[in-house]
């Protein structure tokens, strides 16, 4: 069966968990604030065009259909094993994320918004 299309695809799905778990990641080993956090979170739902609510009722749905969850994460393990052979150039993507980030979402008052 297909997915309702009131939830994001499982292609999409699976391309904006891949960006969520680098920019938390990245998140989580520089040590930034819960408000930082969700920026980027935040980040991510905007290079996709997605809201929040989406998103996260779309995870929802995913977590109670299990079998397809799984199959985004073998998907997404593979992808990250390619990033490990490719770690220079990531790096200096998610710096890049980072920048962008820094310039466009984070306001310097420290809260957030999208544009």
């Amino acid at each position: 069966p297909s997915i309702p299309s009131e939830y994001i695809q499982p292609s999409e799905m699976e391309d904006m968990l891949y960006d969520y778990h680098l920019s938390m990641a990245i998140a989580n080993r520089e040590g930034y604030t819960d408000v930082r956090q969700q920026a980027f979170k935040l980040a991510v739902m905007k290079k996709y065009d997605v809201s929040e609510e989406k998103f996260d009722k779309s995870l929802q749905y995913y977590m109670r259909h299990t079998e397809k969850l799984h199959d985004i994460y073998v998907e997404l393990s593979k992808r990250l094993k390619t990033r490990r052979v490719r770690k220079v150039h990531q790096r200096v993507s998610c710096l890049s994320m980072v920048i962008l980030l820094q310039r466009e979402i984070l306001p310097t008052s420290g809260v957030v918004t999208v544009h």
